[in-house]
């Protein structure tokens, strides 16, 4: 069996774009201005911006999963889910249950406190680690039969 998730963009609690740097083929971040002879970030210079939708924000998922909470079957898992955005049509993801259920998953995987954690602090799931308040809408952007429908808001 699979699962189809709508390609499209993500909104945030408001109902506008969540705006994350755009990376060049390599992964890294493009910055606005680079320094001509390290290649570099100009100093003071702003990464440029992008809209997050479903692929971007499956990337940054992927790319950004900190070493400490990495499984054994997270490169497998990672090169699958991969393969299918890179099979993709029609702004639909169709992933395999097995697929789908791992992405979900890893959305709310935890990521342990640090030592130095101050008393109460709480627990961050690489959902909220990557888009903190807006979180639960993102997941739900990512779903097969989201719980809500956002409607995009003219900025004004």
């Amino acid at each position: 069996m699979s699962k189809t998730i709508q390609v499209r963009e993500i909104l945030n609690i408001e109902g506008r774009p969540i705006r994350i740097p755009d990376r060049n083929a390599d992964g890294d971040i493009a910055w606005s201005e680079t320094c001509p002879v390290c290649n570099g970030p100009e100093t003071g210079t702003q990464p440029k911006l992008v809209d997050l939708d479903t692929v971007s924000a499956i990337r940054s998922l992927i790319f950004q999963m900190p070493q400490q909470i990495r499984k054994p079957d997270d490169p497998q898992m990672s090169y699958r889910v991969m393969e299918a955005v890179r099979q993709m049509k029609d702004d639909k993801l169709v992933l395999e249950d097995a697929d789908y259920e791992w992405l979900h998953r890893l959305m709310n995987r935890e990521i342990p406190l640090g030592d130095d954690a101050p008393s109460g602090a709480i627990q961050e799931t690489m959902a909220t680690a990557l888009w903190a308040m807006n979180s639960w809408v993102v997941v739900e952007q990512m779903s097969e039969q989201p719980a809500i429908e956002l409607q995009h808001v003219v900025q004004p």
